[in-house]
């Protein structure tokens, strides 16, 4: 299968002109994602607007589909190919076709129908739609290297089985890590208090890190929490798992900030001592969550030790300070 490696960042940044280029020449869309459910033998009806963000120029449109997944272990989007069995972007069919122009700051309605084969079987299916301006070789005879303007719009499509009756199989998910991220571990007191089971921290932890890996056959957003209790089991501190697709076959990494910067002094030192931080993963249509949980210790031996040199000078210099307390 050849694959085409485009990162989701750098897509958008590739495929524009430069800045005062695109100033001139543009594509905009009023919908970035769909994310749709289609019973077999049933098909979807939508549509969208595209617009010239040109006040100069009449752009030749063009729109191509292509299927695309996430790399493995990868933030970045791969084109692939399938099957004709297997290629959804065979599925969409335009009520216009796929070529047309726009006049100079106008928009356009596109409409198209999805219309899956009746036969096809139960799982995900991902296709991008790019509308891409066609336009002649003057454009570019200044601009240096050839950039096509073009703006993609994102289809999750998932191919629901004819009853609900085990589509809870369908969805699966396991954490494969789950660690504290940043901060400044000390090894050495990590190894002289056992119950750490991890690293101990000079200061607190403010964020982890997490990988999960979609393991059953749909996509679906992440949702969940992660939560860090104290050695008394008070929960103090809570933040969501960042709401991102996770496709079938395929890891994501999630890095998840629970504290915020900027602590004051005192409250960094009351953190001192032992925590548990647990993640909890939903999954849809489960009858309970994942969850992984990471243990830690907070020491932060800096300002402890600032604090107790203070009060051992100000004990060694009690009788002048209580001299010179007198004498005012």
């Amino acid at each position: 299968m050849r694959r085409y490696l485009l990162s989701l960042t750098a897509f958008y940044l590739l495929l524009t002109p430069s800045a005062a280029f695109a100033a001139e020449i543009g594509l905009g869309v009023t919908k970035d994602t769909f994310d749709l459910e289609i019973l077999p033998g049933d098909s979807y009806e939508g549509n969208l607007t595209v617009f010239n963000r040109s006040k100069e120029v009449p752009l030749p449109v063009h729109i191509q589909l292509s299927l695309w997944n996430l790399k493995e272990d990868s933030e970045d989007i791969e084109f692939v190919k399938a099957e004709p069995a297997l290629n959804a972007a065979k599925w969409f069919v335009f009520k216009e076709g796929k070529d047309f122009i726009l006049d100079v700051a106008r928009s356009r309605r596109v409409d198209f129908v999805i219309d899956p084969p009746k036969d096809v079987a139960p799982g995900a299916h991902f296709v991008m739609m790019r509308l891409q301006a066609v336009l002649p070789e003057h454009y570019f005879a200044e601009q240096g290297p050839r950039l096509i303007p073009e703006v993609g719009v994102l289809f999750f499509i998932k191919i629901s089985p004819f009853t609900l009756e085990g589509e809870q199989g369908l969805y699966a998910a396991q954490i494969l890590s789950f660690e504290t991220q940043g901060g400044s571990p000390l090894p050495l007191l990590g190894t002289l208090i056992p119950q750490a089971r991890a690293s101990v921290f000079e200061d607190m932890v403010k964020s982890f890190a997490a990988k999960i890996r979609n393991t059953g056959l749909y996509h679906f957003k992440a949702s969940g929490y992660v939560e860090m209790k104290n050695i008394f089991g008070i929960t103090v501190a809570r933040a969501d798992i960042p709401a991102r697709y996770l496709l079938p076959n395929r890891n994501r990494a999630f890095a998840i900030p629970v504290i915020k910067e900027g602590e004051s002094f005192w409250k960094s030192i009351s953190y001192i001592g032992p925590y548990k931080a647990r993640m909890v993963l939903n999954i849809p249509g489960a009858a309970a969550p994942l969850t992984m949980e990471e243990r830690f210790w907070v020491f932060p031996w800096k300002m402890l030790g600032g604090v107790l040199f203070a009060v051992i000078v100000l004990f060694l210099l009690r009788n002048r300070i209580w001299g010179a307390g007198k004498a005012l």
